[in-house]
């Protein structure tokens, strides 16, 4: 009983170190796509769009991603999908700070991770 609790534990980290180096990879594989997107926006934006949407699906909880469409929207002076955007940065911002901030309200919070 004893060897089988065992494995069972060393099954279950095992698993989890696995699910943790792919969030590594993605977030990687994520953050080169935005750095790639970021040369492109100010004279591309469509081509920058493209690159975020490839990003934001390897990697959906990744707050910066939508945040960079937000920028180019506006720049383009789509205002609807721009605000539609932040709404989706706004949530995925709380979520992923949720932890740090947990008796604050989802306003204090966003307002606190503003002033960095």
């Amino acid at each position: 009983m004893r060897l089988i609790s065992l494995l069972l534990i060393f099954t279950v980290l095992s698993c989890s170190r696995k699910e943790d180096a792919t969030k590594s990879v993605n977030k990687q594989k994520a953050t080169k796509l935005l750095l790639e997107a970021s040369k492109l926006a100010p004279n591309k934006g469509n081509d920058a769009l493209n690159l975020l949407d490839k990003a934001i699906a390897i990697d959906n909880n990744y707050w910066q991603l939508h945040s960079s469409e937000i920028d180019i929207y506006l720049r383009q002076k789509k205002y609807e999908k721009a605000l539609s955007e932040s709404e989706i940065s706004t949530d995925k911002a709380y979520s992923s700070h949720m932890n740090k901030y947990k008796n604050k309200t989802k306003k204090e919070m966003i307002a606190r991770i503003l002033e960095r």
